[in-house]
């Protein structure tokens, strides 16, 4: 599921690529509810887009995360294990560029 959340505060010809947020989950993880919650209230000011990906359905994504569950991986580079928690997505927000 990929969800787009956009911030209204800059012009159009200033806006940027998104920052890409990946949050790798499975079904009936507690965690990876709390997690999609909490991302979702933090970027709701940020120009993002949310893509969740279910780990069960790749056998090589199951082998990694399946004990770190929820992993959030903010474009490609910062990756957040659980237990995620507000301050460290909006410190991995602050480190991208901004308009």
């Amino acid at each position: 599921m990929v969800k787009s959340l956009w911030a209204n505060n800059c012009p159009d010809e200033a806006r940027k690529t998104p920052t890409r947020l990946v949050l790798y989950d499975k079904p009936g993880c507690h965690l990876c509810e709390i997690a999609y919650e909490l991302v979702c209230g933090v970027v709701q000011a940020e120009e993002c887009v949310i893509e969740k990906i279910d780990i069960t359905q790749d056998p090589q994504l199951y082998a990694r995360y399946r004990d770190k569950i929820p992993v959030l991986v903010v474009n490609s580079r910062i990756t957040l294990f659980a237990p995620i928690r507000t301050a460290e997505v909006r410190e991995a927000l602050s480190e991208q560029p901004s308009c």
